[in-house]
């Protein structure tokens, strides 16, 4: 019962104001590490759709860290410690940022024609990440270009 009790205050917080608001593709991502990532965007702005990514630890459900972002979050991934993250939408390029503090670590510029990102997946060495694009197209993105440590 008391697992149940903080997934709903991690959800309140996450996703705060959300009987006001319809969100679009809201992500939570759960990482060895001890974090939970969760990301949403607010279709409520017509000019474009900023999200909101935040980071909580599994013992507390106040986010240890929390970034704006002005465009829609569609896709979100972990790397196989949790303590990356990966995320893609409408901005034309992927997103590494630390877990923790949710600090930018690096972009990944794809395609200037490609369409926005909507999914992401680690293969299982986690030497390439694919990224699904709304068009239907994969792209292939090897490590050396979102290892932070090249």
């Amino acid at each position: 019962m008391k697992k149940e009790i903080r997934r709903k205050s991690l959800q309140r917080l996450a996703f705060s104001n959300a009987s006001q608001i319809v969100l679009v593709s809201p992500q939570v991502k759960l990482s060895p590490a001890g974090y939970v990532v969760a990301a949403h965007a607010a279709s409520a702005d017509p000019g474009g759709t900023p999200s909101t990514l935040r980071t909580f630890s599994f013992n507390d459900p106040e986010p240890l860290a929390s970034r704006r972002v002005p465009h829609a979050i569609r896709a979100l991934a972990l790397s196989a410690t949790g303590d990356f993250a990966v995320f893609g939408g409408d901005a034309g390029h992927l997103t590494v940022c630390r877990v923790h503090d949710l600090n930018v670590c690096r972009e990944i510029p794809l395609d200037a024609n490609a369409a926005p990102v909507t999914c992401l997946t680690f293969a299982e060495d986690h030497n390439h990440l694919f990224v699904g694009l709304e068009d239907g197209a994969i792209d292939v993105v090897s490590r050396s270009s979102y290892d932070e440590d090249d």
